[in-house]
């Protein structure tokens, strides 16, 4: 029986031996995507953790089709979710940029908002 057929088995059978397992050979990587799109140590944490509860949820409830290496669906979960996590806070401003309440603010919120857009432009 190959690693991951050994997951899943645990999986189904409520072993929480198998989120462990999956935790440890897939840190490193999921850790190193979310750093290199600008994320931190707690977002990478976060991600994998969502990505093994669905992981889990799915197996458990039988909708989970074994198509690929389970290192490569969390991967696929974890970059979907960032990705989606990303467009959202470029979408989103800021609520600080009202110049009008701090009238002795040197930045209007226009030059605010200009700076944010090309840092924005150099990280993409």
């Amino acid at each position: 029986m190959d690693e991951d057929s050994r997951i899943l088995d645990l999986i189904r059978k409520g072993d929480e031996k198998a989120l462990v397992l999956l935790y440890d050979s897939n840190r490193k990587m999921i850790s190193t995507f979310i750093a290199r799109n600008n994320g931190t140590h707690d977002d990478y944490e976060d991600m994998l953790q969502e990505a093994l509860v669905i992981l889990w949820e799915r197996v458990r409830a039988g909708k989970f089709e074994y198509s690929s290496k389970l290192s490569t669906f969390l991967f696929g979960i974890v970059k979907n979710i960032w990705l989606r996590r990303l467009a959202k806070a470029k979408r989103e401003i800021p609520t600080d940029l009202q110049s009008d309440d701090h009238p002795d603010s040197a930045d209007s919120a226009l030059d605010i908002l200009i700076s944010i857009r090309q840092k924005c432009a150099r990280e993409d």
